[in-house]
This record gives C-alpha cells, sequence and structure tokens, in this order.
C-alpha cells in the first residue's frame, strides 16, 4: 500500500512537472509539459559526504558456509573514485541471465569502500533501505595518535520510485533548526606533528536554515564552534565549544545553551544544542581488530535550536512581547526567538487585535517540566477571553510555548452572527458594531467567560440584516461534539410573520496540532450550488406564480453556472417546497415544488409555455449541517421515465396529478423521455389516445397493465378507385375516384368522394357483423352508453332477389333482417351479406362507379347508387385479384392500426419505461425523435428496434464459466511492526458466470468462512467464524446453506459512465465475531485511520475539503453511477465479542487517544441487524458506501440495549438468560434434566466468574503497580482451557496477592526513594498501605473468578466451543528481510521459540529444522538471538539441550563420521563458553558439541542456515536502530 501511494504521487509528480523543462536536463524546449525522454535506469549511487576521496567497487554474494566476512579488501584498478560531494550512479552487473537461474537463490549486495587515509573496511549489503556502519582502521600508525579507526556510516535511502542511494558518511550529524544561516567552525586539537601533517587544523562551513551537514571524518574530534550568518552584525563564535562526548549512552538527550555576542550589539544570539546519541549496538572492539579508543567515536546528532519556540495556533496574527524584544506571528505559524535567556524568569506577554490587555505568562528560571495554563486577554470592551497556553521544556527548543483557542467559531451562513454565553448579560469578546452589520470572515475565538454560568451558547443574527426587525436569541446549544439545527428568528415590528434562518451547527475536534481546540462551524442548513450551464431562478413553492409578480420576485434567487448561494425559507409555515426555473430559457414556467430536506437525487422537469421539456439534475446530500443541493445538467444521465409509443396513433401523457395543467405528446413509432412535473405526487402517468380513452398507470407497478383502446372507424370503399394513390384525383380516371359509401337523405347509401372526418361517411363493424352508421347517431364518448338510435346498413326490398339488384339503405337493427343485416369482407375482396354469392355493387356496373353532375342537395338524384345483387356477367376492367372493379369493396380505417392496444411498465436500467403497442402489429419499431431528445447525449438515447432491425445470432450466443476452489486463504500483514494480524479462509468456493448479450449473470457461494485472529498473545485466536447450530436447533437445512451468498445480473448499457444491476444479493449465515482491543487498533494502523491531515487556515474559511470532494463527486459528468433493479444486504443474526486489553504499547496508546474509542468488555450479544434492501438505486459508490454504512450503523445504534445486557460488570445477564431458556426447552421437548442443569450451571458460572473478574481488575488499578498487575495478568493466562489449570492460576493468583500485599510497602517506598527521592518515600508508602489493602482481596477475587471458570469451561456445551485456528501464525521475515512463503514446519518452530524464550516476541524466527526423529526428537531452533537445540516436542514441555548466543557462535560445519559399520552425520557448532568467569573456569573457553542429523544434505543445510543467520546478527548489530526514538506528541 505504502509502495502504491509512493509510486502514485511520484508519477503526478512528473507528470505536472512543467518547472524543470531546459535543455540542461536532456528535455527539449518543444517537448510538452510534463514530457521526459527516456534514459537508461541506474538502480543505485553512492553520494561521498566523508569529506574525503573515497573507492568503491560491487559485489555479489551468496550465502556461504563461512563465518568470517571480514576477510581484507584490496583497491584495484576496477575501484571506482568519487570525490567529496560527489553523486556516482552505479549498478550490479552479472554475467548469467537471471532468467535461467534460480529466482529463489538469496543473491547480495554489497559494496566494498575504502576512504583515504583508512583501510578497507567490511563489504556493506545495500538490498535494504536502513542505516548501516562500519569501523574502518587507519593507515597511519603514530603512538602519540589516539584515534586508530573511524566509524563510517551507509545511509540507504529510496531516491524517488526505485533508485537506492547509498551516502557515505562519519556517524557525526549537525542539524540547524534555526531561522539564521550557522556558520560552523571544526578545530582540530593539535595531537603531534605528524598527526597535523594528515589531518588539516580547521574547517569552517556555512550550514543553511533546515539543513544538516555530516561532519568530515578528519574533523569528528574537532571542536565545534557556531555564530549565526548575519548580514548586519558580526557575532562571535559560542563560548564554550559544542561537545558530544558528554553524551554516552545510547538514545540519551542532553540540551546545552549556548550564546554569541556581537560588539555592537548589546543583546546576544541564544541557541540551544541538542546533543543526541544514537542507538549503535556495537560499542566495543571485535576481538580480531585490537582497536584502541574505541570508546571516543561519535554516534552523535547534534541539533540547534532556538531558546524559546512561539507556535500560533490561533486563526489570527498574535502579538508576543518579551523582555529584549516582541514581534508579530501568523496564523500556525511559529517564532524562533533567539534572544532570551531561559536561565532567568521569563514574562511573556500576548496580545491580539481588538485585545489590547492580557494576563502576562510567566516561565520560571531552568524550566525542566511542562505545564498549561489558561492567559486572559480583555477587548476594548473590557470583556474577556481565556487562552490556552502549553509550556513544553525540551521539545524543538529550550522552552517551546504554544497558544491556541478554547473554540474556533466559523461562521458560513453569509449572515452577521453575534454569539455570547447563555447567562451573561454581554457579548462574546471581540464582537463589536460591524459584527451587526456584516459576516466576520475570519474565526471568531471564544471561550467560556464566566465559568458559573451555563456552559452554552446563543445567537442571534446583526441588526443590520432586518432593520425593520428585532433580532431574538435562539435557543442555546452546547458545545459538545456532534451536529445541531437551531432556527434564528427576527420579529418584525409591523406584525407581519417572523423573519426565520435556519442553520446548521457542527462541532468537531481539530486535528493534529490542533487537537486541544473545538472548531464550531456555523453554516447554512441549506445551500444551493448551480454546477448547470444555466442560469437559474429558486423561490419558495408559494411565491412560484410568475416571474412579474413583484410582490413574489423579492423573494427569488438568481444563481449563475459554478455558483452557490445560501437559501433561507421565507415562509416557514408554507410548505417547505424548492422550485426552479431556468432563466435562459425564453418563456420558461416554474418547475414542481420538491423537497430539499432528506438526501435524494431526481431529475427536475422545466417546461416552456409550449410544453417543452428541459431536465435538470438534483442531488441533496448532506454534509455536516448543511444540505448541499447541487444542479448539473441532466445530458449525461438517462431519464427517469421514458414513453414509447410503438403504435400506430400519437398518444399524450401527463402526471396524473397535473393532467389538466401540463402534457404531452408522444407520436406514433416515437419514444418521448420524461421527469415528473410534481416530484412529491403519487408517479403516475396518465395515458390518453385519440378518441378521449385514457387511463392512469402506477409507474412503481411493474409488469403488463390494463390495455387501451380507441374508436377506429371504417371507410367502406370501392377498392379499384383508390388504384392510383390518395394523393392524385382525376375525373377522367376512374381509377383515381376515391369512392366510398355515403349517407344521403337520412337513409340512402350513394357512392361519394372519400373526405375525411366526414361522420355520414362512418362506420363501425360490430362483432355479429352488423355496419352500425356513425353518421346516423350525435356524437358521444367513449366511456359513455351509446345512444338507441343506431342505425345499420340494409337493404330497400324485404329480401334479396337473384333476378334484380336492390339497392342498399339504413335501417334499425332487426332480428329478423338477420340475413341482409349482416355482412362480412371476403378474403377475395367483395362485401357480402349473409345470402350466397349476393355483393355489393355500383349501380350500372363499371360505368356506374361515377360521382354525380353537382354537390349541392338537389341534385342528389345524380349521385350513383350501390346495390346488392349476383355478380354482372359482363366485365370490362378486373383487379389485380381477379375481380370486377365494380365488385371490389374494401375497408378502410379512420385511423392507422387495429384500435387495441396493451400496455406494460418495465425497466430499462434506471429508467422507468411505459410501453405502448398495438395489439395486432407483429413488427415493432420506434425512433427517438431528435426534437424530443435533443438536450440528452447519443449515448443516453434508448436502443430501440428499427425498420431494419433484425435479431442476429450474436443475442442467442452464451458462454459459462465455472470456477470450483476448495479454499482461499487470505492473510493480512503488517510491514511495522512484522507480524501476521489475520488469517481468512473461504473454502469450498463455487462461482458460476454467464455472459450473453442480454445480461451477464454472477453467483458465488462459499461454504464455509473462518477469519483467524493471529496475533501471538490474543486472548481469543479466531476472530469470525460461522455460528454452529444448538444441538436442539431444528433447522439443519439452514445450516447446511452456504455461509456467504452473492448474486448478481448485469445488464450491458451503451453509457460508460453507469453500470446496470438488475438485482444484487448478498446473504450471510449466522456469524460470530470476537473483537479484540489490541488487534482493532492494529487494523487500525494498517489501514492508516486517524492519520488526518492538520486543520489548514487558508481553508477554514470558504473550502472545507470534505465538501469540495462530495461536491465534486456529486456534480462530475464523468462519475460513474450504479443502478440496482434491487439491492439486498441481508445479514443473520451476529453474536458479538469483545475482549478488552488491560495494557498498551505506546504506540497504540496514541492511536487510541486520536480516534477517541473507548471499549467495553462483553460477550456473546446476540445482535439481529435489519437487511439493506433498496429498489431502483441509481448513485456513485460513494453515496452507495455512505447509505451502506449508515444503515447498518443506525442498526447497531438500537442494539445497543443488548450489548449494554451482555457487558462483563454486569455479569452478562442476557447470556444468563439464554442459557436458562436453553436449558428449559430441551427440559419441554427432549425431556432432558441434564442439560438443563449443564445450562443453568454454565450460565451461573459464567456471570459470576465476569462480575468477579471485573472486580478484580478495577480494585487492581486502585493499587497503583504497573509491574504487579502485568504479573497478575500473566498468571490468568490460560490457554488450554482445562478446568485444572483455571484452578492452579486461581491458587497461584492468591499467593501471588497475599505476597504483593505484604512486601508491597518496602517494595513501593524503595522504588519512591530511587525515582523521586524523598518526595517518592511518601508517595510510596502511600501506595504500598493501599496496595497492602487491595492485592490480598484482588488475590481472594482472581481465585473466584479462575474457579467460577473452570465450572463454566467444564459445564460448556460443544455447540459454544471456539474453534481452533485453521493454521500458525505466520513467519514473516525469510532470506534478505523479504516475506517468505507460509511454511507450517516454520510456524510450528516459531511456536516452540516462544514457548522456550517465554513470549518474548522481538526474538524472530531464523530458522528451523528436525535433526532427529524418533525417539531422540531433536529439533533446532535458530532465531535473531540465539541457537537452541530442544528436545521433547511430542511432549507437553520442551527440554533445551544446548543454547548460545550467536555472539558466541565461532563456527559450524557439517562432519561424517564412521561408527562400525554405520555413517553417522553430524554438525559441529563451535561457540564461546558465556560467562565472567569462564575463562578462569575453563583452560580454552571454547567448546564444540555436535549434534547427530538425520541425513548429510540435512547437516549441510542446518550449517548453510547458521552461517546465514550469524551474517544476519552481525548486519544487525552494525544497523542503526531508530525504533526505540519515541517522538512525543505536541
Amino acid at each position: 500500500m505504502e509502495l502504491y501511494k509512493q509510486v502514485h504521487d511520484n508519477w503526478i509528480q512528473d507528470y505536472y512537472n512543467t518547472g524543470n523543462i531546459s535543455q540542461g536536463n536532456g528535455k527539449d524546449i518543444d517537448s510538452p509539459p510534463g514530457y521526459r525522454r527516456r534514459s537508461p535506469f541506474v538502480p543505485f549511487a553512492l553520494k561521498n559526504e566523508s569529506g574525503l576521496p573515497l573507492h568503491f567497487t560491487t559485489l555479489i554474494s551468496d550465502m556461504d558456509l563461512t563465518f568470517h566476512s571480514d576477510q581484507s579488501m584490496e583497491v584495484t584498478d576496477r575501484w571506482i573514485l568519487v570525490a567529496p560531494g560527489q553523486t556516482v550512479p552505479f549498478s550490479f552487473r552479472t554475467h548469467d541471465k537471471r532468467r535461467h537461474g534460480d529466482s529463489h537463490r538469496l543473491r547480495m549486495h554489497q559494496l566494498g569502500v575504502k576512504v583515504e587515509g583508512w583501510k578497507p573496511i567490511t563489504p556493506v549489503t545495500v538490498d535494504k533501505v536502513g542505516t548501516f556502519f562500519r569501523h574502518a582502521a587507519s593507515e597511519i600508525q603514530h603512538r602519540s595518535q589516539q584515534i586508530s579507526f573511524a566509524r563510517i556510516v551507509f545511509d540507504v535511502t529510496l531516491e524517488g520510485s526505485a533508485r537506492k542511494l547509498v551516502t557515505v558518511r562519519s556517524a557525526l550529524l549537525i542539524v540547524n533548526k534555526l531561522q539564521e544561516n550557522i556558520e560552523i567552525k571544526l578545530e582540530n586539537p593539535p595531537i603531534s606533528e605528524n598527526a597535523l601533517t594528515y589531518w588539516p587544523s580547521s574547517k569552517s562551513f556555512t550550514l543553511l536554515s533546515d539543513e544538516a551537514l555530516a561532519v568530515p571524518l578528519t574533523h569528528v574530534h574537532a571542536h565545534i564552534n557556531a555564530r549565526p550568518v548575519n548580514n548586519g552584525h558580526t557575532h562571535t563564535y559560542c563560548s564554550p565549544h559544542i561537545r558530544w562526548d558528554q553524551v554516552t549512552r545510547s538514545s540519551d538527550c542532553i540540551y546545552e545553551l549556548r550564546s554569541c555576542h556581537a560588539p555592537r550589539d548589546s543583546i546576544m544570539y541564544r541557541f540551544c544544542a541538542e546533543i543526541r546519541k544514537e542507538t549503535y549496538r556495537v560499542e566495543k572492539s571485535p576481538s580480531n581488530l585490537n582497536f584502541t579508543g574505541y570508546s571516543g567515536q561519535p554516534a552523535h546528532t547534534i541539533t540547534l535550536l532556538p531558546t524559546v519556540l512561539l507556535i500560533n495556533l490561533l486563526p489570527t496574527d498574535l502579538n508576543y512581547n518579551l523582555p529584549g524584544g516582541s514581534g508579530r506571528i501568523a496564523p500556525g505559524s511559529k517564532a524562533l526567538i533567539t534572544h532570551v535567556d531561559t536561565e532567568h524568569v521569563m514574562e511573556l506577554k500576548l496580545c491580539l487585535e481588538n485585545f489590547p490587555v492580557s494576563s502576562p505568562l510567566i516561565v520560571t528560571a531552568g524550566c525542566v517540566t511542562g505545564f498549561s495554563c489558561r492567559v486572559r486577554l480583555e477587548d476594548s470592551a473590557g470583556r474577556r477571553l481565556f487562552l490556552q497556553a502549553f509550556v513544553v521544556p525540551f521539545s524543538e527548543a529550550r522552552i517551546k510555548i504554544t497558544v491556541s483557542a478554547p473554540y474556533w467559531i466559523i461562521n458560513k451562513t453569509g449572515l452577521p452572527l453575534v454569539f455570547r454565553q447563555r447567562g451573561v448579560s454581554t457579548e462574546t469578546a471581540g464582537q463589536f458594531e460591524e459584527h451587526e452589520i456584516a459576516r466576520m470572515v475570519a474565526p471568531l475565538l471564544f471561550s467560556f467567560s464566566d465559568p458559573d454560568a451555563s456552559p452554552s451558547v446563543v445567537a442571534r443574527v446583526g441588526t443590520a440584516v432586518v432593520p425593520q426587525g428585532n433580532a431574538q436569541w435562539c435557543q442555546d446549544f452546547d458545545l459538545q461534539r456532534g451536529i445541531k439545527v437551531r432556527k434564528l428568528r427576527v420579529s418584525l415590528k409591523d406584525g407581519r410573520p417572523d423573519v426565520v434562518y435556519l442553520i446548521g451547527i457542527e462541532i468537531r475536534t481539530g486535528r493534529g496540532r490542533y487537537r486541544h481546540t473545538n472548531i464550531v462551524t456555523i453554516s447554512p442548513r441549506f445551500q444551493l450550488f448551480n454546477k448547470s450551464s444555466y442560469r437559474l431562478l429558486f423561490s419558495q413553492s408559494c411565491f412560484a406564480t410568475t416571474v412579474t409578480d413583484p410582490l413574489a420576485k423579492k423573494t427569488y434567487l438568481e444563481v449563475v453556472p459554478e455558483c452557490h448561494i445560501p437559501f433561507n425559507w421565507h415562509r416557514p409555515d408554507k410548505d417547505q417546497l424548492l422550485c426552479v426555473l431556468i432563466k435562459t430559457v425564453p418563456d420558461c414556467c416554474w418547475s414542481g415544488g420538491f423537497k430539499i430536506d432528506q438526501n435524494d437525487s431526481m431529475h427536475i422537469n422545466v417546461r416552456d409555455v409550449q410544453f417543452r421539456m428541459y431536465f435538470l439534475r438534483l442531488e441533496v446530500v448532506l454534509q455536516g449541517a448543511t444540505f448541499f443541493i447541487v444542479f448539473t445538467d441532466a445530458d449525461t444521465m438517462p431519464p427517469p421515465v421514458r414513453v414509447d409509443n410503438f403504435s400506430e396513433v400519437p398518444i399524450t401523457f401527463a402526471q396524473s396529478s397535473c393532467k389538466d395543467i401540463t402534457r404531452s405528446i408522444a407520436r406514433a413509432h416515437t419514444s418521448v423521455p420524461y421527469a415528473w412535473d410534481q416530484p412529491t405526487a403519487p408517479s403516475a402517468l396518465n395515458i390518453t389516445v385519440p378518441g378521449g380513452v385514457s387511463g392512469t398507470y402506477d409507474m412503481n407497478k411493474l409488469g403488463t397493465a390494463a390495455g387501451l383502446t380507441y374508436e377506429n372507424f371504417i371507410y367502406i370503399a370501392f377498392t379499384g378507385t383508390f388504384k392510383n394513390g390518395e394523393d392524385t384525383v382525376d375525373p377522367l380516371d376512374i381509377e383515381s375516384q376515391q369512392l366510398v359509401l355515403d349517407i344521403v337523405r337520412g337513409s340512402q347509401v350513394v357512392l361519394a368522394r372519400k373526405q375525411p372526418g366526414e361522420r355520414s361517411q362512418l362506420w363501425r363493424m360490430t362483432t355479429t357483423g352488423q355496419l352500425q352508421h356513425e353518421g346516423s347517431s350525435p356524437p358521444s364518448h367513449p366511456n359513455q352508453p351509446r345512444s338507441e338510435n343506431i342505425l345499420v346498413l340494409d337493404i330497400e326490398g324485404p329480401a334479396p332477389q337473384p333476378t334484380s339488384y336492390t339497392r342498399l339503405m339504413l335501417r334499425r337493427p332487426d332480428s329478423r333482417r338477420r340475413s341482409t343485416q349482416t355482412w362480412r369482407f371476403t378474403e377475395e375482396g367483395r362485401l357480402c351479406c349473409a345470402h350466397y354469392n349476393m355483393c355489393v355493387q355500383a349501380q350500372d356496373g363499371f360505368f356506374g362507379l361515377r360521382l354525380g353532375y353537382g354537390s349541392s342537395v338537389a341534385c342528389w338524384q345524380k349521385w350513383n347508387a350501390a346495390v346488392l345483387g349476383l355478380p354482372q356477367p359482363i366485365c370490362h376492367r378486373m383487379t389485380s385479384t381477379g375481380i370486377p372493379l365494380e365488385q371490389a369493396v374494401s375497408r378502410q380505417r379512420l385511423r392507422p392500426g387495429s384500435g387495441f392496444l396493451s400496455v406494460e411498465i418495465c425497466t430499462d436500467g434506471p429508467t422507468r419505461v411505459l410501453t405502448i403497442r398495438d395489439m395486432k402489429e407483429q413488427h415493432l419499431y420506434a425512433t427517438s425523435d431528435e426534437k424530443d431528445w435533443s438536450s440528452i447525449a447519443l449515448k443516453q438515447r434508448p436502443n430501440l428496434p428499427g425498420l431494419s432491425s433484425q435479431e442476429s445470432a450474436e443475442e442467442f450466443k452464451e458462454m459459462q464459466f465455472t470456477l470450483r476452489l476448495a479454499s482461499l486463504g487470505i492473510s493480512l500483514i503488517s510491514r511495522q511492526p512484522s507480524e501476521e494480524l489475520l488469517y481468512a479462509r473461504f473454502t469450498t468456493i463455487v462461482s458460476e458466470v454467464v455472459l450473453t448479450a442480454a445480461a451477464k449473470t454472477f453467483c458465488i457461494s462459499v461454504k464455509d468462512v473462518q477469519c483467524d485472529n493471529q496475533l501471538f498473545d490474543a486472548p481469543v485466536p479466531v476472530f469470525l467464524y460461522i455460528t454452529p447450530p444448538s444441538a436442539r436447533s431444528m433447522d439443519e437445512f439452514h445450516y447446511k446453506l452456504p455461509a456467504l451468498e452473492v448474486t448478481a445480473e448485469v445488464q450491458p448499457t451503451p453509457n460508460e459512465n453507469a453500470v446496470i444491476f438488475k438485482h444484487l444479493i448478498v446473504r450471510l449465515k449466522k456469524l460470530t465475531i470476537n473483537l479484540e482491543e489490541k488487534l482493532l487498533l492494529k487494523l487500525c494502523a494498517f489501514f492508516k485511520a486517524g492519520s488526518k491531515e492538520e486543520e489548514l487556515l487558508n481553508n477554514v474559511d470558504e473550502s472545507d475539503f470534505e465538501a469540495q470532494r462530495l461536491l465534486t463527486e456529486v456534480s462530475a459528468a464523468h462519475a460513474k453511477r450504479y443502478y440496482f433493479g434491487i439491492i439486498q444486504l441481508v445479514p443473520d443474526q451476529i453474536r458479538l465479542s469483545m475482549k478488552t486489553a488491560n495494557k498498551l504499547p505506546s504506540q497504540l496508546q496514541i492511536i487510541k487517544r486520536k480516534l477517541g474509542f473507548t471499549f467495553i468488555k462483553f460477550e456473546d450479544a446476540a445482535v439481529e441487524l435489519e437487511p439493506f434492501i433498496r429498489k431502483h438505486l441509481f448513485e456513485t459508490s460513494q453515496i452507495l458506501s455512505h447509505s451502506i454504512m449508515k444503515h447498518f450503523k443506525d442498526e447497531l445504534v438500537w442494539q445497543a440495549g443488548i450489548i449494554l445486557g451482555s457487558t462483563d460488570f454486569l455479569g452478562n445477564p442476557l447470556g444468563f438468560m439464554n442459557d436458562v431458556s436453553e436449558g428449559v426447552s430441551g427440559l419441554i421437548y427432549e425431556g432432558s434434566v441434564g442439560a438443563l442443569v449443564k445450562n443453568v450451571t454454565h450460565g451461573i458460572s459464567n456471570s459470576a466468574a465476569k462480575v468477579t473478574e471485573s472486580l478484580s481488575d478495577g480494585l487492581g488499578r486502585v493499587a497503583m503497580d504497573e509491574e504487579h498487575e502485568e504479573m497478575r495478568q500473566r498468571i490468568r493466562q490460560v490457554e488450554s482451557g482445562r478446568s485444572g489449570d483455571h484452578l492452579v492460576a486461581g491458587i497461584k493468583g492468591l499467593g501471588f496477592g497475599i505476597l504483593g500485599g505484604a512486601t508491597g510497602i518496602f517494595k513501593q517506598v524503595y522504588e519512591g526513594a530511587t525515582n523521586e527521592g524523598i518526595q517518592g518515600v511518601f508517595s510510596g508508602f502511600g501506595k504500598g498501605i493501599v496496595g497492602a489493602v487491595t492485592k490480598p482481596v484482588v488475590g481472594v477475587l482472581d481465585l473466584a473468578s479462575e474457579t467460577a471458570r473452570a465450572v463454566r469451561d467444564s459445564s460448556r456445551s460443544s455447540t459454544r466451543m471456539i474453534p481452533d485456528r485453521m493454521r500458525p501464525p505466520r513467519c514473516i521475515v525469510g532470506a534478505g528481510g523479504l516475506l517468505p512463503c507460509f511454511s507450517y514446519k516454520q510456524s510450528q518452530g516459531q511456536q516452540y521459540l516462544y514457548i522456550v524464550n517465554n513470549r518474548d516476541y522481538s526474538e524472530q524466527l531464523v530458522a528451523y529444522e528436525s535433526l532427529r526423529s524418533g525417539a531422540e526428537d531433536l529439533r533446532i531452533i535458530v532465531s535473531t538471538e540465539r541457537v537452541r537445540v530442544v528436545a521433547g516436542t511430542n511432549g507437553h514441555s520442551l527440554a533445551i539441550v544446548i543454547e548460545t548466543h550467536l555472539s558466541d557462535l565461532l563456527q559450524c560445519q557439517p562432519v561424517t563420521l564412521t561408527e562400525g559399520s554405520e555413517i553417522r552425520h553430524y554438525i559441529e557448532i563451535t561457540m564461546r563458553i558465556a560467562g565472567t568467569s569462564a575463562a578462569l573456569v575453563y583452560q580454552d573457553p571454547v567448546k564444540k558439541p555436535r549434534i547427530r542429523c538425520d541425513s548429510m544434505d540435512l547437516a549441510h543445510s542446518v550449517s548453510q542456515q547458521l552461517s546465514y543467520a550469524k551474517r544476519l546478527y552481525n548486519d544487525r548489530l552494525h544497523t542503526l536502530n531508530n525504533k526505540n526514538i519515541t517522538h512525543l506528541e505536541d
């Protein structure tokens, strides 16, 4: 994770780096910004800061059997010369190809270095980043020369993303933390005349501010003098000179004051020198090098600091006044003061703008103890403000003083606000007349001036906001962490309703060094952001009438693009709905009202007077105490509703709540986007078809809905007269006459030219075959009943005659005339009645297909009539189907389509689609009209079937992938400290993926899940596992279900920024989670939780990083959004337990303090979380994750009562009730008395153990003896779980408590006198008296607690047993410091190591092998400190056979001996006998034990591993250890 972040930052920096483009750095001037020309990569570079020329060479060595790596090296011509201050790149070259060799072979990249004047040093490995050192002997030896060797430091750092920089320097560093540049003068003391010829006597450097200087090797023993480099003054060097040899112990640090005189200035320059000795492990001469004067080598860092460091943590300038000078400090800055003598009493006065009076801050002479105090300031009106001052000695300066305020009040409302403490008559200090008129941009410093008054705050708006009103103080609010909402009222004098301003108040603790300040942010409750391309106008719905209304116009807010403005309701008593209008659209109307007081996202439909729709995207997000109402363009978003009209007729649609006000039209075969006109009204569409038939459809109910019909009247047309089309009418062409049946004089049927919409020519065919005439009855609504005056087509005579032709006419329906009133259109194209072979035709046959000679009523007799009769034998012209032209009669519809429409509601991703189809139409097609879709991007338009669309073979292809895994393990490993945190194993994983053109389906199931806590001292070894069913559980089928099941279906979409999930369902079985405090804090450290940046003073005014990030996510056009038709996250019951830690390391304590966590101990809390189920979500991943987190957080809050009932200090009453209920159930359903007794016993003993344990832990803290408490906790650790071990631990605890009470007085008095002197004697005596009473009582409680635990564990059912770890914790550090693959053998050896070394986890395993199997059972354990040969691993105890420290290990080699006919293999270990009297007891304090091995290969392998461990130990000895240096927080 760190490597990813580093590479990412470097690449981004290179990409945006535009300042270094020049010819000098290898880039062309014409190259674009951020362009870098490719150059060969050199992985290493060496920088010489030793002050002398040096030679170096590269070495590649393998891990071999030799122990003596200190072989001498000779400088040859192949060595590379590096001048002082020069940097030379280099690489390690090998002649073999890496891919042809063993990739797991350990190779060590080393450097051989020789500094001029010193002998070559032993090779240094540069594979790892760190600080290493070597000792070099002097080439020139003099009798009078005391310095015979030098310590050379190799600082290996990572430069950029991959190159390693090796800096060669001395072990003495000088760091300048002063504001001025410092001149450093190094003067070597005269040793001898010969030595002076080799060592220069003096050398001077100019050390810039915030830089470090590595002292040359020739001057590490020189006298160090320093003085500031000023332009106008010349100071003398400090007196006395700085000496590092006063600090002799590693990690010790001293502070020394120095002063420099100026001849023409009375004020001396003073500074403080911090001299710290670094932790170098080797502090004695190696035996093979007879160095003298070894202890005189430096290993120090000298830091030049100011005498006083004054830090301003206020948001305003801070003026200070000290004896001898004064100054001003900018917000967040610091002043490095170098003229104050801290050995005398120091009086500091602080002043702010408008605060001229302050109380002095007194710092005693030679202050060595830190303290905090309050500084009282008074403004010009005499009102008090208290600031906080923290005085810390010996931290970044001799005296560091930090000044902060208890509270900042940041006003982001845009209104002038005035604050005061409740119960105090005057406003808060620092507020004057201008605060009543305008908003204060800078934060207001606040403190409670009256400790006796209420610790709460009231606020009001400035008097100039509403001059004709009276501003009222709001309801008071405390300044505890959280979010609050208040109303600021202004009462008007003329009796009108009050003006109300709604504000949000967010209180949080500052981050970083501002953690002592609480930041109170006052912001508007609603903030309008216009991220669209339009000018927008906003109004409350009650004022959204017309744009020209002068009274309502005063309430409108206009916001230009890329701007924001606070919003307040002008009439809180009216509906709190917001309306928007697009001002750049001509004749635009107000949108419908919508809510802005809850998180939501929607489309807003804004229309003009022509009913044209314009869409805006609205996002309402709560950030802190403010609702961000963000408007963006909706062109990159799919519409929320779409109407697809596949029918042949246009339809009219509108929202049902406003169907009389607005409407939209979907023409035939078109698709129209739509958004709700009234977002708060029901989501129902009213559809109207031609003829007035309408229906209302709820768009939330998917599926087929009720259909629609429309009246589709017909024309009875003579087909042959329409041959040339309807657009051409030729009086001389009979095929262009367009003749239809018409009615004249009420009932007579004649032939007339077709006139669209003429009611006398319209007919309706019933299901019984009657042809009803539409024009003979008055028009009626389709939903109204038909009139009784209906006439149908009939003939004039009583019956048709076969020898004559009978005219047609209209008659009333008569069942007796069914044969002449029933008609049918035949397939060949005739109109026939029920009589056989009788058809309708023109009178006079072919010559009768003509109109009359007039159009008036008087000449109707000249019109030709239609008759019924047999076909004429004479045919003059035929149709294409072979029918005479005068007999070809067909029907033509008034409107296209069948008149029967089907309606279906479905989804297309996030869009609800209402589809209208003609039931009789087979081929469906539609287009997205540019007129309706012009404001929506092409990618967001629907993929509709077109006229030429054909199903391709690709749509029927299907691919299926199935993956089966027996198990999958995931290990979570931290780098610092190196340890495994968690190991999760998922067993029996079945994954199935089905890919089609229509969807992608994913299904993943995991049969079992277990996550182990891999910390060595974990009280519970398993972090998460599946809860086993109870012994009487009837739901065996549920237990056989998979532990984790994920099902999802993804639909394709042309939009690259959207992912469409038809469904996503995640189900979990019942889980048991055992939380542990130390593990949780280590996980927080792993994921960098609590490492937020400090407050940025330049951003506290208007721009908050979190708010800006949220706005960017919401308004980004390219932000990827996820649509879910339905999303279900369904957890089952979770049994939750929490174990707290008695003592935490300092690093974890800092993390816990930063995060503000407080843990309580509880067990087996049955938490039932409601599933997260949402339908039709369309959000970004950030907003979706926030919604899921908020849901389950709220659910956990509702379960707080169950968690409280499971706490240890109450005895876990809910657990006791569960035990009793389970026992009673077993008695009732199974008749098992034993189950009842067992469960009741378990519940009682469990509660007793928890209560007594809580009491003993509380009393143990009262004793105030950390050593006694730590030993007590170690005695109580029982890992076996056996009842006997618990009883033994209880008896030991009782004895230890009695012993501690008897000896505590003497022990505490002695420790107090040793540490604190006389004062410690009295405090130790008091602690001893308290411990004499409490420690025996704690011992008795421990005995009771462990006895109850023994009873509890013996009565625990098998279903309550915690499973074992799936595998032991892995070894983290392998060969070369790399992470090795998991080895069960090495993990087992690691467990044995911590058994034999009494759980010293600082010692790490290097190698573990089984030397002899069988009855001898010999194992060798090699760690970073010792070599141990143990026996008895098959039993419960380990016996150490051989043990030696790596420093005493001299040689290891395999040996083969022949004893009779048997060949035996041994490893011979040559080791030094440890102990001060070893040389007196043994003539030769070296012994060579031999350990038998099973094979020669094993002996060789063990010898090689011991060689590697010895080399690793030597490297660690010569590595600078900075882990123990802990920098305290400010």
